[in-house]
């Protein structure tokens, strides 16, 4: 949990907006009522009004499907408040047992049973993070935070973006307590959410403090090193295919071989380990920072690897295989933050595939593995700390 006043923890205020059509759910008071964002980032969490009488539990799930990046976002947040409860499925917390995670108390999810039913059995719980939107769930999500809030649980929904973005088909007075949507320019990418509050950008992308502790003790790699990272899953078996190529460049290449990959994919990196002595594979590691650190260019798959990577202002080279978020990366490569590649676009993975290719030459190499400054400037690994502040400021 974070200390006293750090006056460090000052977004860009202007990233700091509630939704226009925000409204008042009888009994409760709305963000902006109760404390300014100047106010709220530098309100110390233990002096939060009511904090001790509260208990935070944590929705979300991890499955090879859809990755480990909902469990490691509600872990870096859960690290802000007191006493967390995760709330998940049988197969989610033997995940989160594999990995070792420690600290917050597990209680179980029937999946049979009706979406949110599960609030009615801890009566301990007073306020639910629920981190679930992903493709194919949107309809699942906004059943559960209806029950939720229907319970007088105070609630925050961890955004995604379009076409899985929030929706909420109700009154004004069932919405959520507040909306999270923690994307570059998210503010023109979605329209204004049901919900009473709403922060969005880069500035709350939510990432492990141990990120930011190396961002003020990061120095740049003397020589080019390239990271390759796709997640906690790889479905597609996208990093073999990039290995392939890069193991036959001049520059070491680390790979990071997922907790949840197919035992096929695990194989494909063995052998080209094998085949390529400048490629070494690190077997689903504890933290990707220490890798980060020693990278001067990042390449893989773009889930929660773009913003942490643009913590540390890492140059990166994704390819994005969804078929839902084009108009996002779209925006997220503009603004300079890292270069993806749709497979959706029109010979997009080719040139993907072509621009990694390239890198076997020196000069190519040493060109792409510049330092991102405006990648650095855009994130600046507080976001878990603002959410932090924002969910401690949600009134009774």
């Amino acid at each position: 949990m974070l200390g006293q006043n750090d006056a460090s923890l000052r977004p860009d205020l202007s990233a700091f907006e509630r939704s226009d059509t925000c409204e008042r759910r009888p009994g409760r008071k709305k963000l902006d009522q109760q404390a300014k964002p100047g106010d709220l980032d530098l309100m110390p969490l233990g002096e939060c009004r009511l904090m001790s009488d509260r208990r935070f539990a944590f929705r979300f799930s991890a499955t090879k499907q859809t990755g480990l990046g909902h469990a490691l976002r509600c872990i870096s947040l859960a690290s802000h408040l007191p006493d967390p409860i995760f709330v998940v499925d049988r197969e989610t917390a033997q995940i989160l047992s594999n990995r070792a995670v420690q600290g917050p108390e597990i209680r179980f999810l029937d999946t049979d049973a009706p979406p949110g039913s599960w609030i009615t059995q801890y009566h301990d719980i007073t306020d639910v993070i629920i981190d679930t939107l992903y493709s194919g769930n949107t309809s699942q999500t906004a059943a559960e935070v209806q029950a939720l809030i229907g319970s007088e649980r105070r609630v925050t929904v961890i955004d995604s973006m379009p076409p899985d973005h929030f929706i909420a088909d109700c009154g004004a007075g069932n919405w959520p307590d507040l909306l999270v949507t923690p994307y570059l320019l998210a503010r023109g990418l979605r329209p204004a959410p049901h919900a009473r509050s709403w922060i969005h950008g880069a500035g709350y992308a939510i990432l492990s403090s141990a990120l930011r502790a190396a961002r003020q003790a990061d120095t740049w790699p003397s020589v080019p090193r390239i990271l390759v990272t796709c997640g906690g899953s790889d479905p597609t078996d996208l990093s073999s295919r990039i290995t392939a190529i890069l193991g036959k460049g001049p520059a070491p290449v680390d790979v990071v071989v997922g907790p949840l990959f197919p035992e096929k994919t695990r194989a494909a990196l063995v052998a080209l380990a094998h085949k390529y002595s400048n490629v070494v594979l690190h077997h689903a590691p504890e933290s990707l920072v220490p890798l980060y650190q020693t990278a001067t260019l990042v390449v893989g798959r773009p889930g929660l690897t773009r913003y942490e990577a643009a913590c540390l202002g890492r140059a990166a080279i994704y390819l994005a295989e969804s078929h839902h978020y084009g108009a996002y990366y779209q925006t997220f490569s503009e603004q300079g933050i890292a270069d993806i590649y749709q497979s959706e676009t029109a010979g997009g993975e080719d040139a993907f595939f072509t621009c990694l290719a390239a890198l076997a030459d020196p000069d190519r190499l040493v060109q792409a593995s510049r330092p991102n400054d405006t990648a650095r400037n855009a994130v600046d690994g507080l976001g878990a700390a603002r959410v932090a502040r924002a969910i401690a400021a949600i009134e009774t």
